[in-house]
This record gives structure tokens, sequence and C-alpha cells, in this order.
């Protein structure tokens, strides 16, 4: 088990680090950098919640920042507009999952990105449901008494 209950009502869930693969790596052990305890209610189904490490600016509009830690639970289906975790052709992303007409695109959050086409036979993998985001706002400074 990669997630685990505590006493005080918090869950512990896994940080799942950056593995250069052709796909996403499943939260093995293998792929665990460390856990974090969070509260149960930002991770009600704590077995199939993992923390996944933020990169770039494509999801600033929903103020998704890099060095953000995204919150993704594996056990929610995925609904339109949903920022989800999502393995497009190999490549692993967060993106805006657009669903109309029988179509599935995959949106940035970030004017400065045009948007991208995805082919008809582009194949996709969805990871999981962005359910929140746990980040430090600042760097405290420690400073020297004198």
């Amino acid at each position: 088990m990669l997630a685990g209950v505590s006493d005080g009502g918090t869950v512990s869930v896994p940080v799942i680090g950056h593995v250069v693969c052709a796909g996403f790596p499943s939260p093995a052990q293998d792929y665990v950098e460390g856990n974090v305890e969070l509260p149960r209610w930002m991770a009600p189904n704590p077995a199939f919640t993992f923390l996944f490490k933020v990169g770039g600016y494509s999801m600033i509009k929903a103020r998704i920042f890099p060095g953000d830690l995204l919150i993704v639970d594996r056990s929610i289906t995925p609904a339109n507009r949903h920022i989800v975790v999502v393995d497009i052709d190999g490549e692993r992303s967060v993106k805006r999952l657009l669903m109309k007409g029988g179509r599935v695109r995959f949106a940035f959050e970030n004017d400065d990105f045009p948007s991208f086409p995805m082919a008809e036979h582009t194949e996709y993998l969805i990871f999981g449901v962005a359910t929140g985001i746990y980040r430090r706002l600042y760097e405290a400074k420690h400073e020297t008494k004198r």
C-alpha cells in the first residue's frame, strides 16, 4: 500500500518523481520520492491519490504553477472541464479535458500557448483527475540574531 492513514485524520500520500519513460509510471514504490501528510478531506481516496510535480507554465490561468504539487485522484472518472494528468503520445502533462460531441480535446490554460490540434488517432491515457494543489507560498529567510 502506497498511502496510509494516521491517527490524526491525515493520510500519507506518495509524491511521484519525474521518470523518463514511454508512458506514465504507476504510483509504484520505485517511483516514490517521499510521502506528504494531507488532511483526509484533501485526499478522501488515499489508495488512489498521489502528488504530481508540476513543471512549466501551460496551466497558469488555472492557478497551477511550476513547483506546485498537484493532488491527483485516480478513482475519479474524468469529465468535461476537469484538469487531468494525461499521457499524450508518450508525453506526460497536465491539461484541461474538453469533451464535445463525442470528441476529446486537451487544452492549455495559458493564452501564450497556442492550442494544439489532436489528430484523430492520437493515443492518450488519462491517469487521474486533479483535485487540489499543495504549494509553498514563499521561502522563509533564516536570519541570524546578532
